[in-house]
């Protein structure tokens, strides 16, 4: 994938995520925020239709980011509720795409 500012150290894609990315999309965010996730709080997202939510998945199918997004209905605006990539893929050009959403 390329970016605007620089090419990425690693190949991967960026796809929908799924129930089965749970586990280790909460792995980044207590790596990421030093805490647990509130109980359902990722669930939130997969009920929320055709808005993103989405993970960084290497060539070897390891997801190592993500990025969760919420609606502001009154503002009709789209906000990102929560991102994160794994410490050691971070800088690498991974973040980028899922920024410029």
């Amino acid at each position: 994938m390329d970016s605007i500012d620089s090419q990425p150290k690693f190949n991967f894609k960026i796809r929908d995520a799924t129930k089965k990315d749970i586990k280790v999309i909460s792995k980044i965010y207590k790596t990421i925020f030093m805490a647990e996730p509130k109980e359902g709080y990722f669930d939130y997202f997969f009920k929320m239709h055709e808005i993103p939510f989405l993970v960084a998945e290497l060539d070897d199918k390891t997801v190592v980011g993500y990025q969760a997004s919420r609606v502001n209905e009154l503002r009709s605006k789209l906000y990102i509720a929560s991102i994160g990539v794994l410490p050691e893929y971070a800088y690498t050009g991974i973040e980028e795409p899922c920024l410029v959403l």
